[in-house]
């Protein structure tokens, strides 16, 4: 009986065991699906959650972002790899993978296939409008390692193992104390089970045995499980805190990355210029605020997507879309600068674009900076105009004119064709601006140009050379000398009718003439100086022609100028050489006593011989060298009454000489004057300054002023050829004068001229009413003497009592009166 109890007994235990073996192999396979199928799910959630992280960053393509995010998925050793692809072409856009150490690197192509991969799609991001989010953007896939998945899975399924074979071992040990024990040990075990599935394992503690017997094996047993338990129970306490340390840096990092791009879009809107990106197939992908205004769009999320020929005229769409693929092709950056016109607007923008490249050197993007160089442009502009144009007419300068002017003279030389240089010079335009001022002067000017570029032909120029002077080039006239200054009249006539039209100057009405220069040139057979030289000869031969002509050019009135030219050059070495004498002419009384003496300069040329003032005093004028000649005669003349003074023969004689206006209206002329009569001690009232009247009345107040001061110092003024200018009886008696002299044109015929006696009776009563002294020049007769007491004129001058002699004759004259 007890055999059987037993056999009983142990038939119970090993079928309860192999029911619950059954029941826990059942159990393995189940939980190893549900285990696996949960994973799936984590991974599924995963790969979703990443998708929308990596919808931005792949929209915008900011590569470094996409391989945070990535490498984010790859802190997971069960993930071997992981790509972003291309839609289209299925290629690689960013990738990681893990290699036979467990390192990670980049990845530009796809791994061998995985037994386990997920594969989703990446849509724009959530702002983007619906019609563009149902276009994929990217693929992302996810290859995962089986053997760490296996591991994975073990790892939890020992776990479940350890857990359904300890409650098997319980309910083993309990069937048994429940055949061999009291319940005390049994609930011990109840509690401990129910804080194990409680995950209270820490309150767990061992149990103690109530006798010595084959419970206490179980309880060992127990202990040790328990033991086991607590162990994985806080390894996975120590997975599960690493994990939420990881997923907080993950955090942490997407945190920053939002703010670096944060910052990145702050900087970009912030740029005085316009900055945009784009894709391969030159789609925007973002641009700046600046880029936004510039093409009037007001949400950034509105150029996303688009392309040049959404946004521009298919013209400059097609050319945008030349340089993008120039930058892609190339992998070079280009710069550019054109001219675009929006709403009629005009302006001119510098474009630079570069490649984006990845590591391995592949382009997936293009990069664009655009600003508005319209300011400086003009400003270029305005430079090359001024230094090519005149600022008031608009016209070529001179500097212009030079270069088509060597151009125009190869190209005669090449086509063996005649040209033209037409110098033009408005007849008195002096006269206008002193009437009306500079402002009318402009104006005239202004019209002038605008009625001479009216009168030319295409491919001719018409230059302003400086002042009223302007130069009309033709070109392309006739091979035939002949018919081209025929050709050459017919246009300067035009000019001379159209320029003799009446200009309307504001509110005044003006009307003036034109004097024209020609000169005609083929090839290269004359230097552009030459031809120069020779329009302004031609010019100056038109004006001495009464003006409103044209003239060609006169070879011999090149020889006059160089002729001219040469005679300025020996001016200046008789100056240096001291080739200058001055002989003096004597002023006598009624009572034929000496009163004083004029100086006349005389030049003894060394080839030319004895030379008079009217040969080279005009180009003393214009020469300037005036101004240095005077200066001679007047310290000569001080010089002289020194060594007058110390003869009582000539002690009380006035000297006259002549003065300039241009000398006279030096600033120091006042300081010469005093720094000779201190030199060589004489007294100011010996010396006498004989003016002309066109000098007293040009600056007729500063004229004034300088005479009162030689006046005060005690110099003497005499009017010299009165009555042949325009004296204003005005402006002569507030002139400090002390003598008026006749010219001699209205005492060569005093006595037969009933006009000439008019005006010098007139002249003397004048000139007695205001109390001046008066002298008459040119007597060469006793008959002029005679006539000019009769009328009260008391001094004279001239060939009856000597013509201008040297110093020793002058002296010896003075002995013999």
């Amino acid at each position: 009986m007890k055999s059987i109890r037993l056999r009983l007994i142990v038939l119970f235990i090993l079928v309860t065991t192999a029911t619950l073996s059954a029941f826990g192999v059942y159990a393995q396979l189940q939980l190893s699906r549900e285990l696996e199928s949960r994973f799936v799910r984590q991974q599924q959630e995963v790969l979703n959650q990443l998708q929308t992280n990596l919808a931005y960053p792949v929209w915008i393509l900011d590569r470094d972002l996409m391989l945070a995010k990535l490498e984010g998925v790859l802190s997971a050793p069960e993930v071997s790899a992981i790509y972003l692809l291309d839609p289209v072409r299925n290629d690689v856009i960013a990738g990681i993978k893990r290699d036979t150490r467990g390192v990670l690197e980049m990845s530009a192509k796809l791994s061998n296939p995985s037994p386990l991969m997920l594969r989703s799609q990446i849509y724009p991001p959530p702002h983007i409008d619906e019609s563009r989010r149902r276009i994929s953007t990217a693929h992302i896939v996810i290859y995962f390692s089986r053997a760490q998945i296996d591991q994975k899975l073990r790892l939890a399924l020992s776990q479940r193992i350890i857990e359904v074979l300890t409650m098997d071992f319980i309910l083993l040990v309990m069937l048994i104390l429940s055949l061999r024990m009291v319940f005390i040990p049994l609930r011990g075990l109840r509690d401990a089970l129910n804080r194990l599935a409680s995950n209270q394992a820490e309150e767990v503690e061992e149990l103690s045995y109530i006798q010595r017997s084959e419970f206490d094996q179980v309880i060992d047993a127990f202990n040790r499980t328990l033991s086991k338990l607590k162990m994985i129970i806080l390894r996975r306490s120590q997975a599960e805190s690493m994990a939420h340390d990881a997923l907080e840096q993950v955090r942490a990092g997407q945190q920053q990355l939002m703010r670096k791009e944060s910052y990145q879009r702050a900087l970009l809107d912030n740029f005085p210029f316009a900055v945009w990106l784009k894709d391969t197939e030159s789609r925007y992908l973002s641009a700046n605020v600046a880029f936004r205004n510039l093409f009037d769009i007001d949400k950034a999320d509105e150029i996303v997507g688009k392309n040049d020929f959404d946004i521009v005229p298919p013209a400059m769409a097609a050319g945008y879309r030349a340089a993008d693929r120039e930058v892609i092709a190339n992998k070079k950056n280009v710069y550019l600068e054109e001219q675009i016109t929006r709403d009629g607007h005009s302006s001119w923008v510098e474009t630079y674009k570069a490649p984006v490249i990845d590591d391995q050197g592949v382009v997936f993007g293009t990069v664009g900076f655009l600003r508005d160089i319209s300011e400086r442009m003009a400003a270029a502009e305005e430079i090359k105009h001024l230094a090519f144009y005149d600022p008031l007419t608009r016209l070529p300068n001179r500097r212009l004119l030079l270069d088509r002017l060597k151009q125009a003279l190869a190209m005669s030389l090449r086509n063996s064709r005649h040209g033209a240089l037409l110098m033009v010079d408005l007849d008195l335009f002096k006269d206008l601006n002193d009437m009306h001022g500079h402002d009318m002067g402009d104006l005239l000017l202004q019209q002038v140009a605008q009625r001479l570029s009216a009168c030319i032909r295409e491919g001719d120029t018409v230059s302003r050379f400086g002042g009223d002077e302007f130069i009309v080039m033709l070109e392309n006239l006739s091979g035939n000398s002949a018919e081209a200054a025929s050709q050459t009249k017919l246009i300067g006539e035009k000019i001379l009718a159209a320029l003799s039209l009446p200009y309307q100057l504001d509110t005044h009405q003006y009307q003036l003439s034109a004097s024209i220069g020609a000169s005609l040139f083929v090839s290269q057979e004359k230097t552009i100086e030459e031809l120069m030289k020779q329009a302004d000869i031609a010019m100056y031969q038109a004006k001495n022609a009464h003006r409103n002509t044209l003239c060609f050019f006169d070879p011999h009135m090149q020889h006059a100028i160089e002729q001219h030219a040469k005679l300025e050059l020996e001016l200046r070495q008789a100056l240096a050489q001291n080739q200058f004498e001055l002989y003096y002419q004597i002023q006598m009384n009624s009572a034929h006593q000496a009163l004083g003496a004029e100086a006349l300069i005389r030049w003894h040329h060394p080839h030319k011989g004895l030379m008079y003032p009217r040969e080279f005093i005009p180009l003393a004028e214009e020469s300037g060298l005036i101004l240095k000649l005077g200066y001679w005669v007047m310290e000569s003349a001080c010089a002289q009454l020194k060594l007058w003074q110390q003869n009582p023969l000539t002690r009380p004689l006035v000297l006259a000489i002549n003065v300039s206006a241009k000398q006279f209206r030096q600033a120091n002329f006042v300081a010469q004057v005093q720094e000779l009569l201190e030199k060589y001690q004489i007294s100011a009232k010996l010396l006498k300054f004989e003016l002309t009247e066109s000098l007293l009345l040009d600056n007729i107040e500063d004229t004034i002023a300088t005479m009162n001061r030689l006046k005060s110092m005690g110099l003497q003024f005499s009017l010299d050829d009165f009555g042949t200018g325009y004296s204003s009886l005005q402006y002569l008696k507030r002139l400090p004068l002390d003598q008026i002299k006749i010219d001699q044109s209205f005492v060569r015929d005093l006595a037969t001229d009933a006009n000439d006696k008019a005006i010098v009776r007139t002249v003397i009563a004048m000139a007695h009413s205001l109390n001046l002294d008066v002298i008459a020049e040119g007597v060469e007769t006793e008959e002029q003497r005679q006539n000019l007491s009769a009328k009260g004129c008391v001094h004279y001058q001239g060939y009856l009592f000597s013509k201008p002699l040297p110093i020793q004759d002058f002296l010896a004259l003075l002995k013999q009166n």
